[in-house]
């Protein structure tokens, strides 16, 4: 700064025309030179001179310099490592991006593949539930069948306990009719005994009573319905109203 003060203090000198000889006695192009002389001089004179011990303006300048290259540099550091940090931070959300539309493909992939499950389900549900309503709907059929068959069967049963019942009081009345007509016949045949015994002799008697006790047995063997009709001894076929089972019916 010194120097440049020097220099500036000539050059303001030159311009007066009451200074020193040499700078008033030659003309402007003679000064520009030895203005020009003067300044190498002076840079081979700094040259010279120890760095060590030189100037302290230069000392400054390349404190300053360095100061400024090594803010330099680090705010080009500042900004590669901001770059590659947005860099990294891109390409990781890239990859997070990536990643979570992978999860959502697998995501879809899988409820996707639930939905097919439940559709299965619910088919395999229907089908089950369809069997077991024709299932449900066949007992019904079936149980209102055996309801049917057993109701007609119970009313064919009580058809056959009236129609033996009855049977069974025909056959007792035809037995006490039997009974009774064969005390009247007794009572009868005792009468004609004794009017017999009156009039016969013993020994004709004892003939009638083995003849009429072959005609007894022969007649008992041989007599055919009409025979039995004629003397009043119906069978218990002819005397019981005959029913025929037609339709699950009694019908007479």
């Amino acid at each position: 700064m010194e120097c440049a003060a020097c220099l500036k203090f000539l050059t303001l000198i030159s311009d007066f025309r009451g200074g020193f000889i040499v700078f008033g006695c030659f003309s402007p192009s003679f000064n520009f030179l030895w203005l020009f002389l003067l300044f190498a001089f002076g840079l081979k004179l700094l040259r010279s001179i120890d760095p060590r011990n030189g100037f302290s303006y230069r000392k400054g300048f390349d404190l300053a310099f360095h100061s400024k290259v090594a803010s330099f540099r680090t705010k080009i550091d500042y900004v590669e490592e901001d770059e590659r940090t947005e860099c990294f931070a891109e390409e990781d959300d890239e990859f997070d991006v990536l990643a979570l539309r992978r999860l959502v493909r697998n995501e879809r992939r899988r409820a996707v593949g639930a939905q097919l499950e439940l559709e299965k389900e619910r088919m395999a549900a229907a089908s089950a539930a369809d069997e077991a309503m024709a299932m449900i709907l066949r007992l019904q059929n079936e149980k209102s069948s055996s309801e049917m068959d057993a109701k007609q069967y119970r009313r064919v049963a009580e058809q056959k306990q009236e129609y033996d019942r009855e049977v069974i009081q025909s056959l007792q009345w035809i037995i006490m009719k039997h009974e009774y007509e064969r005390s009247l016949l007794e009572e009868k045949l005792e009468l004609c005994r004794q009017q017999l015994q009156r009039c016969l002799r013993r020994d004709e008697l004892e003939e009638l009573d083995a003849a009429l006790i072959s005609l007894g047995s022969t007649s008992d063997c041989g007599l055919d319905e009409e025979d039995e009709l004629k003397m009043g001894f119906a069978s218990p076929a002819a005397c019981v109203q005959t029913k025929v089972f037609q339709d699950g019916l009694w019908t007479e």
